[in-house]
């Protein structure tokens, strides 16, 4: 196939049958992520319509309820855990330590890529890093290249954005033989003054790399959707509807093959990660799914209330024993005035004007059910009631075993994540050539419970005033346990505290012996 090719059957943006299966999460999980605009924007996937209520009624119930976002919460919490202190490089020469200060080519340092990674795992159980390199197509030869300070970097793919990936065993190792990746693009058209809108895949195999497009129309605002074949679609961070003309080239058409390069690796340059339960190849239950499910119905639930409120915050006036003369609006509804300005009278002596007022009881019963769903929210968040003393859901040796469990499990995917980076690492320099296979990462792996760690650090302090470790020690462990900031220089503090000892007078001489006081002077007999 030679570029500029358009192939009627050719469809690379069919999705595996593995990424289908994920779409549906990814979008919960996206949508909850989100918050209360993401999740109105589900409508009646997320907040069904009740019976006979009718569409203004549905959208004003819509419009009045907000999100209690505990899922941002917990993958937050969870995903910061790791990255409190920055990531080093051990064995690093200076060319790799320099690419790390920008490890995408967008100016952002190796731990941003890194937490940006891990987050996305969090959320939606799948992150992948794509290692990639500029072309050297027009640059003459090496020289050149090394003049235009061409190099590796990493891109973060999220889990939508993957279409597929396929794996065999060479060797014994299970490795990525095809991947593809979709992507967008603008074009400025400077005749019509208009943005026009461009689906892009990208296919990798061992040593190639194809690029497809697509023209999908004229754009008049960025789409929250971009459908691609088989009805898959394609999220972004904030899925809004702008309006946009679609060119329907059917399913699998309209594909133009762009070219294609050839790369000296002999593997795909994509690191994929897992968080959660791996169902089969490539279907992952991201750790925060029942959460998500949580918050929903989170939402449900406050709507509900916010309704009850409304109808059950005021009295509802009623009468007996009146004969009133009604009139009748456009839609049939009874109108009937009061007011301070509108005085009530009855011709019947036994009749009467009243209020009824509710109980409060289905109040209260809403109000019950969303503090029982929060307290719920909290205790699936992985980060339960640890840093909130005011609700004390459990006992504190159970809140001990639940941080513990909490840590375990984070830290269990701060080991993957670690992993994975190597593998980017390990990919840049197979890129250039280079072995970069024993750098390691130094990343933060002490999740001790907040009562552990401050035994820790009154061991460490007691260690060091009775001389059993050394200043430069204690302060590397202090360090460690981020109780110093990163900027903490621990030479220049040791240096600075031996001049400040060099400054103090002498210490009174040592006893020669058993008998002798401080000072040189003899006990008596």
């Amino acid at each position: 196939m030679t570029q500029g090719d358009s192939a009627s059957l050719a469809n690379p943006a069919a999705r595996s049958s593995s990424a289908m299966a994920m779409l549906p999460r990814i979008e919960l999980m996206r949508a909850c992520y989100g918050g209360t605009e993401a999740m109105r924007q589900m409508t009646t996937r997320f907040l069904p319509k009740q019976r006979r209520e009718t569409d203004e009624d549905y959208q004003n119930r819509l419009n009045s309820t907000t999100a209690v976002n505990k899922l941002r919460e917990a993958v937050d919490t969870a995903s910061a855990k790791p990255f409190t202190n920055m990531i080093g490089l051990n064995g690093a020469n200076e060319k790799l330590t320099g690419w790390m200060e920008d490890a995408d080519l967008q100016g952002n340092h190796l731990h941003l890529v890194a937490r940006e990674f891990f987050d996305e795992a969090i959320l939606t159980g799948l992150s992948h890093l794509i290692v990639d390199y500029p072309t050297t197509e027009g640059l003459a030869n090496y020289a050149v290249q090394k003049a235009s300070k061409i190099r590796p970097f990493m891109r973060g793919v999220k889990a939508e954005d993957m279409l597929a990936v396929y794996h065999e065993r060479i060797g014994g190792v299970r490795t990525i033989t095809h991947a593809r990746i979709a992507s967008t693009k603008y074009e400025f058209n400077r005749e019509t003054f208009q943005e026009e809108l461009w689906d892009i895949v990208f296919v990798l195999e061992p040593g190639l790399v194809q690029r497809w497009k697509r023209k999908r129309g004229t754009v008049f605002g960025r789409p929250g959707f971009a459908y691609l074949g088989q009805g898959g679609s394609i999220l972004t961070p904030n899925p809004l509807p702008y309006r946009f003309e679609m060119v329907d080239p059917g399913i699998g058409g309209g594909w133009i093959f762009e070219g294609e390069r050839k790369v000296d690796l002999k593997r795909v340059p994509l690191v994929t990660m897992t968080a959660g339960d791996e169902e089969s190849d490539g279907v992952v239950r991201p750790i925060f799914q029942d959460l998500a499910y949580k918050q929903i119905e989170h939402w449900q639930s406050s709507s509900e209330q916010r309704v009850i409120l409304s109808a059950a915050r005021f009295p509802m006036l009623a009468a007996s024993g009146i004969n009133l003369e009604t009139e009748i609006d456009e839609d049939g509804r009874v109108v009937f005035e009061i007011g301070p300005n509108k005085i009530l009278t009855t011709p019947d002596p036994q009749g009467r004007w009243y209020f009824i007022e509710c109980e409060g009881k289905s109040i209260e019963a809403g109000r019950k059910d969303i503090e029982a769903l929060e307290m719920q929210m909290d205790m699936l968040s992985l980060n339960p009631i640890i840093s909130q003393p005011s609700k004390q859901y459990v006992a504190q040796n159970e809140r001990s075993i639940t941080e513990t469990r909490v840590n375990t499990v984070v830290r269990d995917l701060a080991i993957t994540a670690k992993d994975a980076l190597h593998q980017a690492i390990t990919l840049m320099g197979e890129w250039v050539g280079e072995d970069y296979s024993g750098v390691t990462l130094d990343m933060n792996f002490d999740f001790s419970g907040t009562d552990q760690k401050a035994k820790n650090i009154g061991s460490i302090i007691q260690a060091m005033a009775m001389k059993g470790l050394s200043r430069q020690g204690g302060l590397e462990e202090l360090k460690r346990l981020n109780l110093l900031s990163d900027e903490f220089d621990i030479e220049a503090e040791v240096a600075r505290k031996i001049e400040d000892m060099a400054g103090d007078p002498p210490p009174p001489p040592a006893p020669k012996s058993e008998r002798d006081f401080p000072g040189g002077k003899t006990r008596p007999n």
